[in-house]
């Protein structure tokens, strides 16, 4: 993906930015690891809730593997 934007927008993001090794069942979020191994990342209160994280971490994953360089945002 190439940006001439200093920011992503909701609409530049298609929905295989969402899908990666991170998923949830039911309130847990898991993150398959390859060849069969699967770790439980947290548990949460439901199943909306680990969806949206588990997408959230796919985001992020694939955002870095495209080069995108994230900054860390100033708390206020």
């Amino acid at each position: 993906m190439i940006l001439d934007d200093e920011y992503i927008t909701r609409d530049m993001l298609t929905d295989e930015s969402y899908v990666g090794k991170y998923f949830f069942n039911g309130n847990t979020i898991m993150c398959d690891l390859g060849k069969g191994k699967i770790n439980t990342i947290a548990f949460c209160s439901d199943k909306h809730v680990a969806e949206g994280i588990a997408q959230g971490l796919n985001l992020l994953d694939n955002l870095e593997a495209s080069g995108i360089e994230l900054k860390k945002q100033n708390s206020l």
